[in-house]
């Protein structure tokens, strides 16, 4: 389905915008499409050059697809241009007091409660058959 993206992509008269090309960089993400994901990348840098989502995005298509010397440019041009990936945060609020989690953050003072209510939650949804594998 990537070539039909593609092609739709030539035939539009105007840019479709920064938000479209994402979104095509995360299908080649996903679908390992090194091609296509990397002419999404060269156009979101056009319209910003310091976005680093981007740049994790297509390294991380190059990943998908095996492309270890690709993966090993993009984050030495991360590097050269001063650009680093932002850690990926959640929160959640335990008994009126928000908790911020830092992706693999093991300081916060709530976390055990927290993945004790995670694993409750986690294993009514299986049981209820709400997800096959979690």
């Amino acid at each position: 389905r990537f070539k039909e993206a593609e092609e739709l992509i030539k035939s539009m008269p105007l840019d479709p915008g920064i938000g479209f090309w994402k979104a095509l960089l995360g299908g080649c993400q996903i679908h390992s499409n090194k091609h296509v994901a990397k002419l999404a990348a060269s156009k979101i840098l056009e319209m910003d050059s310091r976005d680093v989502s981007s740049y994790v995005m297509l390294s991380n298509a190059y990943s998908a697809a095996g492309k270890w010397q690709n993966v090993s440019e993009i984050r030495r041009e991360m590097k050269e241009k001063g650009l680093k990936r932002v850690s990926g945060c959640s929160w959640i609020e335990v008994r009126n007091q928000v908790c911020v989690f830092v992706n693999a953050d093991k300081k916060n003072e709530l976390k055990d409660e927290v993945y004790r209510m995670l694993g409750l939650v986690t294993q009514i949804l299986e049981e209820d058959e709400c997800v096959e594998d979690v």
